[in-house]
């Protein structure tokens, strides 16, 4: 088990006073081919659920799992603090920060009244999963690789994690674990020149005994 993650960040003395993680929305991460699917991946998982779906409902199941996909946010943490890439990209440069939390506490403690809500994977998904990379994304051609016998009860559970969690092996040096949050729970919402910026309060009493 993991015990420390870590957060590269420029510097800010404020998060300490007053600590907020930044929640980027799918279509904004480093990586444009994140959060992508086709329609052989969805026919298959219909298939495996034993619908038979013509192609415009096909069509219009994609875009409604989009707009799912849209109303995450993703906070992104690292096993690695003393990565130099690592530092170069998230740290300005060399001369920001990196955040170290304990992965036995909570980090978003402030959000257990909308654990019910998030229903694209359960609750474990606000606690920081490991990114998994490789080639290419899995098909879902069976059963197996689709849907896990825990998980039966929400077909689309293994699909979803598949998609959100898996990324290319060039970002393999990032060694990322990351949160899975809806965007509409964010603490703060910060518009900044056309951009929206989403944030959330972590657990304060982690950061206090973990920095």
């Amino acid at each position: 088990m993991i015990e420390f993650l870590y957060k590269y960040s420029p510097i800010r003395p404020e998060f300490f006073e007053e600590p907020m993680l930044r929640a980027t929305p799918l279509g904004q991460l480093n990586d444009p081919f994140e959060g992508q699917f086709n329609k052989k991946q969805v026919k298959n998982i219909n298939r495996h659920n034993k619908e038979k779906l013509n192609n415009d409902e096909t069509t219009e199941l994609m875009g409604g799992i989009e707009g799912g996909f849209e109303s995450l946010g993703i906070i992104a943490f690292t096993e690695d603090h003393i990565n130099p890439l690592m530092w170069a990209h998230y740290a300005d440069e060399h001369k920001g920060m990196v955040v170290q939390f304990k992965t036995d506490t909570a980090l978003f403690s402030s959000l257990d009244q909308h654990i019910e809500n998030i229903d694209y994977f359960g609750t474990e998904h606000i606690s920081p999963q490991r990114v998994i990379y490789r080639r290419e994304l899995p098909l879902f051609k069976t059963k197996e690789e689709a849907i896990t016998e825990r998980n039966s009860q929400y077909i689309w559970r293994k699909f979803n994690c598949s998609i959100l969690l898996t990324k290319a092996n060039d970002w393999l040096y990032e060694k990322e674990s990351r949160s899975i949050l809806r965007l509409v729970d964010a603490d703060q919402i910060v518009g900044n020149r056309g951009q929206t910026t989403f944030y959330f309060s972590s657990n304060i009493n982690s950061l206090k005994n973990h920095t």
